[in-house]
């Protein structure tokens, strides 16, 4: 995706993964909500997020922000996350 719809090079996509690889956290969900049917992809990043027990997803994403919270992890704006953390 990197590649197609923001035009990186192969060096800048190797080199973005190596710096998230050192704050992330890599999970394998084993369930699959269903939880926004407008748009299915979404359910990924709600089921890495129950997975890997996280407190919130931070995103721009209007179906994610619309549901506002699932099984207690909160969805927010970077500047509400940025607000809430000390």
């Amino acid at each position: 995706m990197l590649r197609t719809k923001f035009k990186w090079e192969p060096q800048e996509i190797r080199e973005t993964d190596s710096l998230i690889r050192t704050f992330a956290k890599h999970v394998e969900p084993k369930q699959t909500p269903n939880v926004i049917e407008s748009d299915p992809d979404d359910n990924r990043i709600v089921e890495c997020a129950v997975e890997s027990a996280s407190e919130a997803i931070v995103t721009h994403d209007k179906d994610l922000l619309r549901m506002k919270e699932y099984q207690g992890i909160k969805m927010l704006k970077v500047g509400e996350f940025l607000r809430r953390t000390p």
